[in-house]
């Protein structure tokens, strides 16, 4: 877990100084749809939260019931990606109608803002993995 965490803490680190290096005029928003699907799978796999859900939270609750109702692991599945999915789907939606705001120099400011919020939260991560770790 402490190997994930320090990989995951590098890759926020990379995201957040790509979100400080943005620059945006008002008139040309370059939006990267290209590469969006494979860095958020990246994203997902490199974040320890994940694992920490399932191995803490969702797998025993999945290994409890199955002993004694296995329907209920179904519901339990399908319930938690399609809440997962349909609130990631609410703000994909909601980004899509904001397209104006998208455009201003408030998002780019605010995206440059949430850059340095990323590098700290990575430092935090990086510190957490390398104690996970037994390297500090």
């Amino acid at each position: 877990m402490g190997i994930i965490s320090v990989f995951g803490a590098c890759y926020l680190v990379y995201l957040g100084l790509e979100n400080i290096r943005m620059r945006t005029k008002a008139h040309e928003v370059s939006i990267m749809k290209r590469d969006a699907f494979k860095r958020g799978i990246i994203t997902n796999f490199l974040n320890p939260h994940t694992y920490l859900f399932w191995l803490l939270v969702g797998g025993p609750i999945i290994i409890r019931n199955i002993e004694t109702n296995a329907s209920t692991i179904s519901f339990f599945l399908i319930g938690f990606y399609c809440l997962l999915i349909g609130s990631e789907m609410s703000i994909a939606l909601t980004v899509d109608k904001s397209k104006q705001f998208i455009k201003s120099t408030y998002h780019s400011r605010i995206i440059q803002l949430l850059g340095i919020i990323l590098i700290i939260f990575a430092v935090s991560i990086l510190i957490d993995g390398l104690r996970l770790a037994s390297v500090i």
